[in-house]
């Protein structure tokens, strides 16, 4: 996935854009067609999740707007046991 891509879910500023924060949760969810208003919800849920994929202390988690961290980064889509999991 591309880095920018996931810093929007990681850093809460947008990097990219509002539909590639929406595509991108539905596709670590597996969740169609999420409505605007849970975005927010999904996203702080699935943040424990990114931590440990990502590494707590990267890069990602820096709560910076930062347009040089570029690249692609691995992140696959959540289990069915870390779906159950999720708190939203």
């Amino acid at each position: 996935m591309d880095n920018q891509r996931i810093r929007n879910l990681t850093t809460n500023r947008i990097h990219t854009s509002m539909d590639h924060i929406a595509e991108d949760l539905c596709f670590l969810t597996g969740f169609n067609g999420l409505l605007d208003a849970q975005l927010l919800d999904i996203n702080e849920a699935i943040k424990p999740y990114l931590k440990k994929q990502l590494g707590e202390s990267s890069r990602f988690f820096d709560g910076k707007y930062d347009v040089t961290h570029i690249g692609n980064t691995e992140l696959r889509p959540l289990n069915s046991n870390e779906l159950l999991q999720l708190r939203y």
